[in-house]
C-alpha cells in the first residue's frame, strides 16, 4: 500500500449512519461512570433508531442538578465493517469521525472562525446534502437529505491525477428538479 501500511488513522463515518442528540444525565455521575452509565440508559431513557450503537460524547454544561452531554452513536456493526476492512489493508484504526466536524477542525485550524459565529456547513455529493450547524465549535444539528441518482444520467471518469470527473448528461432541468425535491423532504 505504498509505504502506509502499519500506521494509524482516523475514518469517516458515513454521515448517514450517524445521530446527534443532546441529554441531559444526574450531575452526580462521575466522569469515569459516565460510559457505563450511557450504556445502562440505551434503550431504557436513551433510544436509538438501530440496534448496538457505538457512541461517544462531548462534556457540555453542568447547573449542579444535571449534567448536559452532545451523544454521537452510529450502528456498531457498520463502524466495525470499515475499522475491520481498514485493518484488513493493515492499517490501524484509532478514531472514527464525520465529516462535517473534520472540516470544522480543519476552518478553526485555518484561523478562519470569528468570536460567537455560528458555522452552518454544507457537503454535496453526487447521493445526497449533508447540513450541519454548529455553535461554538459544536455540532448541534446534522442532517442528511438522500437525492436520486441515476448512474445512467452521469459520465464518471479519472483524470490523469487519478481525481474523478462527473458529468451531468441528462437534462438540466431534471437535476434542478431533483435538488427542488431534496429540499421538500426536509
Amino acid at each position: 500500500m505504498n509505504g502506509i501500511g502499519r500506521r494509524s488513522i482516523r475514518f469517516l463515518v458515513p454521515v448517514p449512519l450517524v445521530i446527534i442528540r443532546k441529554i441531559s444525565i444526574p450531575a452526580d455521575i462521575q466522569d469515569d461512570e459516565l460510559k457505563g452509565y450511557l450504556y445502562l440508559e440505551l434503550g431504557s431513557s436513551i433510544h436509538f433508531p438501530f440496534e448496538e450503537p457505538v457512541f461517544d460524547y462531548y462534556s457540555l454544561a453542568e447547573n449542579g442538578i444535571t449534567k448536559d452531554l452532545l451523544l454521537f452513536a452510529a450502528p456498531e456493526q457498520q463502524v466495525m465493517e470499515y475499522a475491520d476492512l481498514l485493518t484488513s489493508l493493515k492499517l490501524i484504526p484509532v478514531a472514527a469521525d464525520i465529516s462535517p466536524l473534520a472540516l470544522s477542525r480543519l476552518y478553526y485550524q485555518l484561523d478562519k472562525a470569528r468570536k460567537d459565529e455560528v458555522l452552518f456547513t454544507v457537503q454535496f455529493d453526487l447521493t445526497g446534502v449533508n447540513l450541519c450547524i454548529f455553535d461554538e465549535s459544536m455540532p448541534y444539528v446534522m442532517r442528511h437529505f438522500s437525492l436520486p441518482f441515476n448512474i445512467e444520467h452521469w459520465d464518471i471518469k479519472r483524470d490523469s491525477s487519478g481525481q474523478m470527473l462527473c458529468t451531468y448528461t441528462g437534462e438540466s432541468d431534471e437535476l434542478v428538479i431533483q435538488f427542488l425535491k431534496a429540499d421538500c423532504r426536509g
